[in-house]
This record gives C-alpha cells, sequence and structure tokens, in this order.
C-alpha cells in the first residue's frame, strides 16, 4: 500500500518510491521518538538524557563513565555532568573498580531500579492506551515489523562500525539501554 507522499514523490519508478518511504519513514521513526519522550514526564525531577544513562547500567551492569558515555554516543564531559546529578538523587552510585582501584564504577540502585520500572511502566501503559482502538492481530503484525525494523538498522549500524574503534557496534543490550524495551517488560529476539 503506498502512502500519498510516496506516491506523489514517486516520479522515477521503483527506485523513487523507495527512496520516497524511506524518507517518510525517518519522520515517523523522528515523531516516534519526539512522541515517546513528550509522553513520559522525568521521575526525581531528572531530564530524561540523565535518565538514559541509567539503561546501560541495568542491561550490561556496572561500568566506568567513559565506557558509559560511549554505550550512550555522547561525550564523557556530557555523561560526567549526568552522572553526577544520578548520583547526587540516588540512582547511580559510585564504587571502586576492583580491576583498577584508581577508577570507580558506576552503578545503578535500588532507587534506580525503581525509576526504571516507573518510566517503563507509563510508556508501556501509553503506548497501550494508544493502540486500543488496534486489534491484536494488528498489534502483533505491528510488533514484528517493527522488532525487524530494529534488528535491520542494527545490523547496518554493527556492519558500518565493523573493526573501528571508535565506536563499538551496538548489541542486544545497547538497544534495550535505549528505554524502548525492558527485561520487566519483554526481550528482544
Amino acid at each position: 500500500m503506498r502512502s500519498q507522499t510516496a506516491s506523489a514523490l514517486a516520479g522515477d519508478g521503483a527506485s523513487g518510491y523507495r527512496a520516497a518511504v524511506t524518507g517518510e519513514l525517518v519522520d515517523e521513526v523522528m515523531r516516534f521518538v519526539r512522541l515517546l519522550k513528550a509522553s513520559t514526564a522525568s521521575p526525581a525531577g531528572l531530564d530524561m538524557a540523565s535518565l538514559l544513562l541509567l539503561w546501560p547500567l541495568l542491561h550490561v551492569g556496572p561500568m566506568r563513565l567513559r565506557d558509559l558515555a560511549k554505550a550512550k554516543g555522547v561525550d564523557q564531559s556530557t555523561a560526567s555532568r549526568q552522572a553526577a546529578q544520578l548520583v547526587k538523587v540516588g540512582l547511580v552510585r559510585r564504587a571502586p573498580d576492583p580491576a583498577d582501584r584508581r577508577a570507580c564504577l558506576l552503578v545503578l540502585t535500588d532507587r534506580g531500579r525503581e525509576v526504571l520500572r516507573e518510566v517503563a511502566d507509563a510508556r508501556s501503559r501509553g503506548i497501550a492506551q494508544a493502540l486500543a482502538g488496534w486489534d491484536d492481530d494488528r498489534i502483533g503484525e505491528f510488533a514484528g515489523l517493527f522488532r525487524d525494523f530494529n534488528h535491520a538498522v542494527q545490523q547496518h549500524v554493527a556492519a558500518n562500525h565493523a573493526g573501528d574503534d571508535s565506536a563499538d557496534a551496538p548489541t542486544v543490550a545497547d538497544s534495550q539501554a535505549t528505554g524502548q524495551a525492558t527485561a520487566a517488560h519483554h526481550t528482544p529476539s
């Protein structure tokens, strides 16, 4: 089924259609991200960008600041500022790194886990309410297509980062770390 936008932009056949639909998909993904961010109030009075640091700590475990910054794709000074906020409100604690006593690890606290559950629950409720008019088959089909889409993007990113020391290829833990999926609700295949 062609969208009106894709049909209007598909002047040069199949490749034009594919380019138009890909552009439309990019727009819709960005719109979804904005809507998802806007739909969830930030607990603990922190901005959501700071809370995003909690997801890798949940799924990967304690991490050094530089590794956490790399996992979230932010510079170390930004991650440091955000981590300091998380420590201050008790969502993260600093612990000595057993591999190097001069360094420290950031560790998710029980309160941090509770906040992540609150965020995940709020997102799940919001999405469930938004899809209330959809039947189970449509929801299942959409979930499968969205999972396939994420897998294809993850494979593309991994291939582009093969042998690249400046960025590690995303893993399942990285995709979960975005906060879109949590161990409490579902485990991606």
